[in-house]
């Protein structure tokens, strides 16, 4: 049995989000190694099969937040107010608002709770613009260079303080992981709300031409497959130690630029006749992220999916949901 299956067979974990795109991934990996899996759902569907406990709540709610922890041992919170730059753009109050009170619900009931080890599911938005590689200490306490670029930013960032404070004054044990770009089956691919993988996921299946893209050809971003991020955060969570917090980069280290990944998603969905048409409408973003995974390496981890891997599955499923 794997690390991970040895620490989380059996045991009751919590995760929020359990719908959606990164939680649904942890919720399979633990699934497989038999832990017994807590999931809470508000407004969006959640189909994850009987073995899986699902409570209804709205974790901005304390009340069901201190329901949904009863008898946890763990949480991965990967629930929030997401979407892509054009939602960011459209609706920040309600976004950054709505997924602070979240953090700080959840994080407070799961002290109530007696809650042994805590995942903060972050990403690489709490850091500013930059041209180098951005290790974890760039956007971490007194050594941050900058501000985040938009609100996704902020209030991941404010909820990795959140973190380190009650890992320096509780016996919690709690880990920070800072996902690179997201991508995989259980996305959003509403186009008004979604990243830009599954917008182009979707306008490809559906062979739209001319095939829009939004924003610039030459922005640069590093992908990671949901799947490794699970495995990764995993990781983390068993490893966490009591009083220590410090986010660990997780991605591939590869980076890829728009233009490319259009490219690539064509030409696994098979719309290869594409018009690609580029709209500079959308909001300045950083271009280049490019994401030190040095730590991430160093504690024996790699992620197991190639892009070309990770779309092709995801553009089936993709397929299979819209047919089904």
């Amino acid at each position: 049995m794997t690390q991970i299956g040895e620490f989380f067979c059996n045991r009751r974990v919590l995760v929020t989000g359990g719908g959606g795109l990164i939680g649904s991934a942890f919720v399979e990996q633990l699934l497989r190694v038999g832990a017994r899996v807590r999931t809470v759902r508000h407004q969006r569907p959640t189909a994850l099969g009987g073995s899986v406990e699902v409570i209804e709540g709205d974790l901005r709610d304390r009340e069901a937040c201190l329901a949904a922890m009863e008898g946890m041992e763990c949480v991965v919170h990967a629930a929030g107010i997401g979407g892509g730059s054009k939602q960011v753009t459209l609706d920040a109050i309600s976004m950054y608002t709505d997924s602070l009170l979240m953090n700080t619900q959840v994080l407070e009931a799961a002290r109530l709770a007696g809650v042994q080890r805590y995942l903060f599911v972050s990403n690489s938005s709490v850091h500013a613009k930059s041209e180098t590689p951005l290790r974890e200490e760039d956007a971490w306490g007194e050594t941050s260079r900058g501000e985040p670029e938009n609100e996704t930013g902020m209030v991941k960032r404010a909820g990795e303080t959140q973190c380190r404070v009650y890992a320096r004054f509780t016996d919690m044990r709690i880990a920070i992981m800072r996902a690179g770009n997201a991508y995989g089956p259980h996305d959003n691919f509403d186009l008004e709300a979604s990243h830009v993988v599954p917008a182009l996921i979707r306008k490809a299946v559906e062979r739209q031409n001319p095939y829009m893209v939004w924003g610039s050809p030459a922005v640069v971003r590093d992908f990671i497959h949901t799947h490794d991020i699970a495995r990764a955060g995993l990781l983390l969570l068993a490893g966490a130690l009591p009083h220590v917090c410090y986010p660990i980069n997780v991605a591939t280290g590869l980076s890829v630029t728009v233009e490319e990944l259009v490219g690539l998603v064509l030409r696994l969905a098979g719309h290869t006749n594409a018009v690609v048409q580029y709209d500079p409408s959308a909001p300045p973003a950083s271009p280049a992220k490019r994401i030190d995974v040095s730590r991430m390496r160093a504690m024996g981890f790699q992620p197991q999916f190639t892009l070309e891997e990770g779309l092709r599955q995801t553009i089936e499923w993709f397929r299979k949901e819209r047919c089904g």
